[in-house]
C-alpha cells in the first residue's frame, strides 16, 4: 500500500460512503420508530402510503443525473461550477414539473381524504431538498466523502 496514494483515497472514500449509509439507516430507523409510535397503528398506514407515493415520483425528477455528474466532474474538473449549476437547475425544473403531477394524482386517487392528501403534499414539497445531493456528488468525484457526513 505504500506509494499507492490513489488506492488509499479510494479505500478511505469507500469507507466513508459505507459509514454514511449506515448512519442514514439508523437515523431513518429512529425516525420511523418515532413516527410509528406517535401515529399509532390506525394512522401509520397513511404515512407509509405518503412515503411510498412520493417515492414513485421523486426519483423521476432526479433524471439519473448523479452518475453522469460524477463522471463529468472527474473528467472536467475545471467546469465544476457550470456542471453543478446545470444539473441543479435541471433537477429543480424537473421537480417543479413533477410536483403538480404528484399532487394532482393524489387528489384524484384519494379524493376527500384530507390527512392523506396533506401528508403527500408535505412530503412532496420536503423532497425538493433532495436536489442538494449534487454537493454529495461533487465530494464523491473528489474522493472526499468524509465531508458529506
Amino acid at each position: 500500500m505504500a506509494g499507492r496514494v490513489e488506492l488509499k483515497k479510494v479505500i478511505a472514500n469507500t469507507g466513508w460512503l459505507v459509514a454514511n449509509d449506515v448512519i442514514q439507516i439508523f437515523f431513518n430507523l429512529f425516525v420511523w420508530v418515532f413516527i410509528a409510535r406517535h401515529l399509532g397503528p390506525d394512522q401509520r398506514g397513511i404515512m407509509i402510503y405518503a412515503v411510498s407515493f412520493t417515492s414513485i415520483f421523486v426519483p423521476i425528477s432526479a433524471l439519473g443525473l448523479g452518475a453522469i455528474l460524477i463522471r463529468e466532474l472527474v473528467a472536467k474538473p475545471d467546469k465544476k461550477n457550470e456542471l453543478m449549476g446545470t444539473v441543479f437547475l435541471i433537477q429543480i425544473v424537473s421537480y417543479l414539473l413533477i410536483l403538480p403531477v404528484m399532487i394532482g394524482t393524489v387528489l384524484l386517487l384519494r379524493r376527500g381524504e384530507t390527512l392523506v392528501i396533506w401528508s403527500v403534499i408535505i412530503l412532496a414539497i420536503g423532497s425538493l431538498f433532495s436536489v442538494s445531493r449534487i454537493f454529495k456528488f461533487w465530494f464523491q468525484s473528489q474522493l472526499q466523502s468524509k465531508y458529506i457526513l
